[in-house]
């Protein structure tokens, strides 16, 4: 485990990082980074400095020579108490851009593809000052009304409905160690974003276990959990069967391979399904719904892709923090170790959601990782 320093948290521009006892923010491929701070106020910071209109609240902080900087939007307290030394409370956390997607709306009408439209939703909900960086192009395009509704409602209308040229769904979501910027960014190109050590190999969130060999080579403690649960292994297969998800003709995406196979229908069920789809034209101008593909069975296949992908799921817990890792990062996971062997939940996966843990001890801030691993 190693610490973080520099350590600074900025609430109405007044550095409150000595008061804050320990600290969560967690980023995940579904949405925005948002956290909590606790805080240990002996000085009354709370009825003199925080008010009704919460403010902005900026962290930043050094870790193995990598300066890490957040802004966030204070969006309440909670849990205090009250003794004869001071208060303890904890300050809720949210970033900018969720705020923005929470207080606009918008009633406009948009055109072409799903990159054209979220990048004018954004620009309209928030501005310049928050970067969106479009990974994927979309092959998705067509004409959406966006009926008076807020921004954030609007943009996932856009990401579920969306799809890449390799007929992949697509992913809006936020890295801690990114600083605000938000990624837009298909599941074809999450599982080629791999995430390499020093020797330009795959990393390896790795059992804290180690060998003589290990303890002699520098670095080899980042990224080791003892902790490694088995939370979901093709959990509800029945149900995911008669679903569809793997009884229509489906691309399906191997984290280890780099090559994408098409199959064919692999089981055949008599359950019966009713679908009721969007019209595929506006009004009578022939002006094509943006939210109808050009079959159903794309629909099908983007939206179960997404749900298999959850098939597998791993979680490390209390690993050694690695510096520069976010979601959307594939991973090789080895949970075997000196005498220990592999298992076949080992090997490549992504990284769905990183729990960012940051406790005092000692005077110091001490940081671990929970990070939440997915593969189909």
């Amino acid at each position: 485990m190693f610490s973080i320093n520099d350590f600074k948290v900025h609430v109405h521009s007044v550095d409150i990082g000595r008061m804050v006892i320990a600290m969560s923010l967690y980023e995940s491929i579904h949405g925005d980074v948002k956290g909590m701070i606790r805080v240990k106020d002996n000085i009354n910071f709370f009825d003199n400095f925080i008010n009704v209109e919460m403010g902005s609240v900026e962290i930043s902080y050094t870790y193995l020579d990598k300066l890490v900087t957040f802004p966030f939007y204070a969006n309440g307290v909670s849990d205090q108490k009250i003794t004869k030394f001071g208060k303890e409370y904890s300050i809720d956390l949210i970033s900018y851009s969720t705020m923005n997607k929470q207080m606009n709306r918008i009633c406009e009408v948009y055109n072409g593809t799903s990159n054209d439209i979220l990048a004018n939703l954004w620009k309209k909900s928030n501005g310049e000052t928050i970067k969106l960086i479009m990974d994927s192009k979309c092959a998705s395009k067509g004409k959406y009304i966006v009926p008076n509704i807020k921004a954030g409602a609007a943009m996932v209308n856009i990401v579920q409905s969306a799809y890449d040229n390799n007929n992949t769904g697509m992913f809006l979501y936020q890295r801690l160690v990114e600083g605000g910027d938000t990624r837009f960014t298909s599941l074809h190109d999450m599982q080629n974003t791999e995430f390499k050590d020093t020797n330009k190999s795959l990393f390896k969130i790795h059992n804290e276990f180690t060998d003589i060999d290990s303890l002699n080579k520098s670095g080899t403690t980042i990224g080791s959990s003892n902790s490694f649960i088995l939370k979901n292994y093709n959990k509800n297969y029945v149900g995911k069967l008669s679903d569809g998800l793997w009884g229509k003709e489906i691309t399906q995406i191997e984290l280890d391979k780099t090559k994408e196979l098409v199959l064919g229908n692999a089981e055949y069920t008599n359950v019966k399904e009713f679908k009721y789809k969007a019209s595929e034209k506006l009004y009578d101008n022939n002006v094509i719904n943006l939210f109808t593909s050009p079959s159903a069975s794309n629909d099908n296949m983007i939206t179960n892709m997404k749900y298999r992908l959850f098939n597998t799921v791993l979680e490390a817990s209390d690993c050694v923090a690695v510096p520069n890792l976010g979601c959307g990062m594939v991973v090789d996971v080895e949970q075997g170790g000196s005498n220990l062997s592999r298992t076949k939940a080992d090997g490549a996966y992504l990284i769905a959601h990183i729990n960012h843990r940051y406790s005092m001890n000692d005077g110091e801030m001490n940081y671990v990782q929970d990070i939440g691993l997915v593969r189909e």
